[in-house]
């Protein structure tokens, strides 16, 4: 399986890599929206982890981005913010939901159990 990580804080995308490190994935990671499709291209992942809150490109519009071009990547949005508006504007975008990041240690579960 391939995971991309788009995180623009390097801290949270190496405890996403910790938390996946007995998944035997291969993991990639980017830290801004825009690197994000050039990503897509470049690995064809099975999942993309996207952030919700970036610089120049925030994660709502990367993963409309993401899903225009590979409809199949399936795209969890990981934030600090969780509320009922941001997640229906994470689905409408296309992710299959949104992650608050108190919540990454089900990161495992939900990809490898394939509850995604």
């Amino acid at each position: 399986m391939k995971i991309l990580i788009v995180d623009d804080n390097a801290n949270i995308r190496l405890m996403i890599r910790a938390l996946l490190s007995q998944s035997n994935s291969q993991l990639y990671e980017c830290d801004d929206g825009i690197s994000s499709i050039e990503m897509c291209l470049k690995h064809n992942p099975d999942y993309v982890l996207m952030d919700f809150k970036m610089k120049y490109v925030d994660g709502i519009t990367a993963t409309k981005n993401i899903k225009k071009k590979f409809p199949q990547i399936k795209v969890i949005m990981v934030s600090n913010y969780s509320d009922e508006d941001l997640s229906l504007e994470a689905i409408s975008a296309g992710a299959e939901f949104l992650l608050p990041k108190e919540d990454l240690y089900l990161l495992p579960k939900i990809i490898l159990g394939k509850l995604v």
